[in-house]
């Protein structure tokens, strides 16, 4: 049964479009904390079992409007004759 407001939409149906953005939302943004906590997990193990003298942690951003959306097609290749990082002080 659908519920109609005055104007003759469909309140049931657009709330559950809704209900489905939030949860897309929702799911995203557990996805993206996850990643950064094994991500800082592995950095720590890391630390913890070579002590290495040096870590370079590179960020990657992927986000800038020139990369296609289909993986692969423009995206650079990733540790492709990348020139030497510059030494922290």
């Amino acid at each position: 049964m659908k519920t109609r407001n005055r104007k003759g939409n469909d309140v049931l149906g657009h709330l559950a479009r809704l209900d489905r953005q939030i949860d897309h939302i929702a799911r995203v943004r557990q996805l993206q904390g996850y990643v950064a906590t094994e991500i800082s997990r592995v950095l720590e193990q890391l630390l913890r079992l070579k002590r290495p003298e040096t870590l370079i942690v590179k960020r990657l951003d992927l986000t800038h409007s020139d990369l296609s959306r289909r993986p692969g097609s423009r995206q650079p290749v990733v540790g492709a004759r990348s020139p030497e990082p510059e030494p922290v002080a």
